[in-house]
């Protein structure tokens, strides 16, 4: 019975070191990194080629934006995507009441002014990747319905949420409604 007790001791002993060795070594063998900062490394690549795809649809919504050929209609809904994609949607996780005075604050921007900078990178999160338009169909009285769809990032690496935005225009390419749905 002597013999157990230095047995397990040297056991257990063995065992504290081997447990925090392993704790201690947080850091990925082939980069010298730690776990934490290579999350970080993968969080701000995410968020940088996610924020390259936004400044890429905004400059194609911009064109289409200021395109003279096209309808009233599809010009105002052309700003209107350019102002999605260039505001922080913090409030689409908030109440309802909140999320339809942010769309209707969309409708009467003329220019990205809500963006939150640090030095050249946007921390405006979450924040909307891409629109696409769905479906474009008339409706009775010269109205048009559009259907936007588009996805929103934040800084979780891989993690795209999808969003549907609704818009009506009226005869005189004025919108009058947009909801949107997430």
């Amino acid at each position: 019975m002597v013999w157990q007790r230095p047995l397990v001791a040297i056991i257990l002993g063995i065992s504290l070191l081997a447990g925090m060795a392993g704790c201690s070594s947080s850091q990925l063998p082939a980069s010298g990194l730690t776990m934490s900062q290579a999350n970080q490394a993968e969080m701000a690549a995410w968020v940088k080629q996610q924020t390259q795809l936004k400044n890429k649809s905004i400059r194609t919504w911009s064109e289409i934006a200021s395109n003279s050929k096209l309808s009233l209609a599809d010009r105002k809904v052309a700003g209107f995507a350019v102002n999605a994609l260039s505001q922080d949607l913090s409030t689409l996780t908030g109440k309802a009441a909140d999320r339809q005075s942010m769309l209707n604050s969309l409708l009467n921007k003329d220019s990205r002014t809500s963006k939150k900078t640090f030095g050249s990178r946007d921390l405006s999160l979450p924040s909307l990747s891409a629109v696409k338009i769905e479906e474009k169909s008339q409706l009775d009285d010269g109205k048009t319905m559009y259907r936007l769809t588009g996805t929103v990032f934040t800084s979780v690496p891989n993690k795209l949420y999808s969003v549907t935005i609704t818009l009506r225009t009226g005869r005189s390419g004025k919108i009058e409604q947009v909801q949107m749905e997430s």
